[in-house]
Order: C-alpha cells, then structure tokens, then sequence
C-alpha cells in the first residue's frame, strides 16, 4: 500500500488540478473501492483547489484522521497540497431542500 500511495502522490505532482469535486452524497463504507460494502450517506458534495486538502475532509465523513492516511501524508510532502484541516478555512453551505 505505501507504493500505491506513493504513486497516487508522484502522479499529482505532474499537474495538480484547478478544481477537484466530490460527489459524498453516498459512500461505501467497507469492502471499497468495489464493495460490496456498508453504504454510508453524508450526503455532501466537496469542492476546492487543493486536492490533498478535499481528500482530508472526506476522509473525515467515514470517521477517520486525515492523519492515517499514508497517501495524504505522501502528498502533503510532496507538495500536492495540505493535509492540516484545523489550519485550512473550510466553509460548508447548506442548500434548500
């Protein structure tokens, strides 16, 4: 797994996207990426520029530190992006239903 994220990081550094979008509006949970697995519904969608720092705060929607994550880590060092959500200015906007 630490080779895989090492890649996922170095293939970041080659262009780094202008926006990175992400559809959490349901998630698996378990058994991902292919499942079967417990479905999870934050019901959200995340947007920003930084793509390290939209990886961090979906990993926060299945309970988890942006901190365990080895590939954020790795990015972070690369200098993809941020992976320190309490230092980053993260605005959530609640749309009428």
């Amino acid at each position: 797994m630490d080779f895989l994220s090492q890649c996922i990081a170095d293939l970041n550094t080659l262009r780094k996207p202008s926006l990175c979008v992400v559809d959490a509006t349901v998630v698996l949970g378990s058994n991902g990426p292919a499942g079967p697995g417990d479905l999870l519904r934050p019901l959200k969608v995340v947007a920003g520029a930084d793509p390290v720092a939209v990886d961090a705060y979906c990993v926060t929607l299945h309970g988890r530190k942006p901190s365990e994550v080895v590939m954020l880590a790795k990015a972070a060092a690369a200098g993809v992006g941020r992976a320190d959500l309490e230092k980053l200015s993260v605005k959530e906007i609640a749309l009428p239903t």
